[in-house]
């Protein structure tokens, strides 16, 4: 981590006390993200009577985590304040089951923290890496993740600063992709399908092709029969897991998909004989997040 003096004003705000709770063990997982220099807070746009504060957390932000092993990366932690010395500032990595909103008081699960030490005005901390931290993850479900900058006042380390990444993380899932299933959306769908046909049957293969997509085939590996997603809907007005997909044909053919992480089960079928119509099931899964 290099430190270097800067210059500019940044507007930011400061509010919200972050309530730590207990959690377990998980497996892996990243994202990363690119915010403009001295960009507002994800859900500033409501924030209401705040006050402007000076650091803020800019440039790219990444996190991967294995194990018990976080690591966090930033290109920049900003003062822009024009006189005097922060408290201690550290990045703190959340899990909150709805989108935080800057200026408001925010549950959050805490992954992972690492201390950045003591910012002079007009100065930044650069090219931040934590190296190995400790990991706990949350309970199981499937969370909204946050890199969040905090000061200690005192007593506490309410934000300063925070970024939403756009990728949603599951944890603590029961899906294991095999020769006949998917494991889409982060794993926690679990996707099988079983044919019947004058030249046989039984359970198709499966290959996984993106995080939320995947294909199968009957035959032959060189001859696709049928593709596959699960989306995240989870915004309003949808709050749906979705299902789409489509085939190329006319067999008998059963897809199961199953959320791991609630048990709840979708059945689709295509009937002996007709081509494959798609399916386009957006209200497939109302067990967000």
């Amino acid at each position: 981590m290099r430190y270097a003096r800067t210059a500019g004003i940044c507007l930011l705000l400061i509010l919200g006390t972050l309530l730590a709770l207990p959690a377990t063990a998980e497996t892996q997982g990243s994202d990363s993200a690119t915010r403009s220099p001295g960009g507002l807070a994800r859900g500033l746009e409501g924030a209401l009577g705040a006050t402007i504060n000076g650091l803020t957390l800019e440039g790219n932000v990444g996190y991967n985590y294995s194990g018990a092993l976080l690591r966090m990366t930033a290109d920049r932690v900003r003062n822009s304040r024009t006189s005097g010395v922060s408290g201690t500032l550290r990045l703190e990595l959340w899990a909150t089951t709805t989108r935080p909103v800057f200026g408001t008081v925010i549950s959050a699960y805490t992954l992972g923290t690492y201390t950045l030490g003591v910012l002079p005005a007009g100065t930044s901390f650069t090219n931040i890496d934590s190296g190995s931290v400790a990991f706990t993850a949350p309970p199981a479900g499937t969370y909204y993740i946050t890199m969040a900058l905090t000061e200690f006042d005192g007593s506490i380390y309410p934000y300063q600063d925070f970024f939403t990444f756009s990728n949603l993380q599951t944890f603590g899932t029961t899906c294991t992709a095999t020769s006949t299933s998917l494991c889409l959306n982060n794993g926690r769908f679990r996707v099988t399908a079983n044919f019947v046909s004058s030249g046989g049957s039984g359970p198709a293969n499966a290959i996984t092709m993106t995080s939320d997509t995947g294909y199968f085939w009957f035959f032959s590996s060189n001859n696709v029969e049928m593709v596959i997603k699960v989306v995240n809907g989870c915004v309003a007005p949808f709050n749906r897991y979705w299902v789409f997909a489509g085939g190329l044909t006319n067999v008998n053919v059963t897809i199961q998909v199953t959320d791991t992480l609630t048990g709840v089960v979708r059945n689709y079928q295509n009937p002996q004989g007709l081509a494959f119509q798609p399916i386009q099931d957006t209200a497939a899964f109302a067990t967000c997040p």
